[in-house]
């Protein structure tokens, strides 16, 4: 019944059904619970596009947190407080994720590395409204790795080539976007020097095969889906991005690291450089030691990580031995004492 229950929310979600409304129908279609496990919140999980890994990775999560802190299963000293619900939201990316941690619309969220130091420091996108002071770490999950599509018939070979073509840089609200401008930046173009484009990878494949756009930046675990799908029906080219163009910008070269997509990781394509960097888990300070906590364990459970690697190739990355590396924004305290415990902090 809770997972009929939790598969109803997220497809409602998806048509966009409030979530005050989906929660009292979830609500009276419930069955009775002890006074112990009432009235505990919803935990929501920012992710991505439907196309995306961070979708992917997200469902996971929710499912096994849902499991977790069901009335069965509950490890909390106060039940009471165990999200009664936890589902995985889709979302236009790091940027929208943070910006919905700080004004309460999510509880946790993925986020890219370069997009956390942003709204830690103030910096980039998040200079107007200032610094997000209230992110918390729960771990570094996997790498994203930047992969510029376009179709081998373009005739574009490498970035410099797209000077004056159709270009997206990813949707509003992602981290691609800002990345993708430095990136460009690096090869000597601006965003007025190409027809910029605002298009989520699913979307933009689609203007692509149909020779409505002649390339778009997407961020992602490999194989990232809106990539694989171009190849079913095109031949396509990822245009190489040089970790030497790009080391005289900081951001970049303290956020990001050199990558080669190895062949065949897309049907029929040679290896190719570029650059991947960490996507995390991050919650706001002010979620419950307890719950952060349990969080963290059941994310490092056997159970958890079989499921990650069953739901997709990434999953053998995301390890505990990296659950710390190049992590932003301080750890929440209910994760650092889990590491504690588990020896992984001194």
């Amino acid at each position: 019944m809770v997972n009929a229950r939790f598969d109803l929310f997220v497809s409602a979600l998806r048509r966009g059904a409030p979530v005050a409304l989906l929660a009292a129908a979830l609500c009276l279609a419930a069955p009775a619970r002890p006074r112990a496990a009432e009235a505990g919140p919803f935990l929501r999980i920012g992710t991505g596009g439907e196309a995306g890994s961070e979708f992917v990775v997200g469902q996971v999560l929710a499912e096994a947190l849902q499991q977790a802190f069901s009335v069965e299963n509950c490890g909390l000293s106060d039940c009471s407080a165990a999200p009664r619900l936890v589902a995985a939201q889709l979302s236009n990316g790091s940027l929208a994720n943070l910006r919905d941690l700080r004004d309460g619309r999510l509880e946790a969220a993925l986020v890219a590395a370069p997009a956390a130091r942003w709204a830690i420091r103030g910096q980039g996108p998040f200079e107007a409204g200032g610094p997000l002071r209230r992110l918390r770490a729960v771990a570094a999950l996997y790498p994203a790795v930047l992969q510029i599509v376009t179709l081998e018939r373009s005739g574009i070979r490498r970035i410099g080539d797209l000077r004056g073509r159709r270009v997206s840089l990813d949707g509003q609200g992602s981290a691609t976007r800002p990345l993708a401008r430095r990136v460009l930046a690096a090869y000597g173009l601006g965003e007025e020097d190409i027809d910029a484009r605002s298009l989520e990878p699913g979307i933009a494949l689609e203007r692509l095969a149909a020779g409505k756009l002649d390339a778009f930046f997407a961020l992602g675990a490999v194989p990232l889906e809106a990539v694989s799908r171009v190849t079913e029906i095109a031949e396509i080219r990822l245009l190489p991005v040089s970790a030497a163009r790009l080391a005289q910008d900081q951001v970049l070269a303290e956020t990001t690291q050199s990558a080669t997509l190895p062949g065949g990781a897309y049907a029929g394509l040679p290896e190719v450089e570029t650059l991947a960097m960490s996507v995390q888990l991050l919650v706001g300070e002010d979620l419950a030691e307890d719950l952060v906590y349990a969080m963290t364990a059941r994310l490092w459970a056997a159970d958890t990580q079989r499921r990650l690697r069953a739901a997709h190739p990434l999953g053998a990355e995301i390890t505990i031995d990296g659950a710390l590396d190049g992590i932003e924004a301080p750890l929440h305290p209910g994760s650092e004492r889990f590491y504690r415990e588990r020896g992984v902090l001194p």
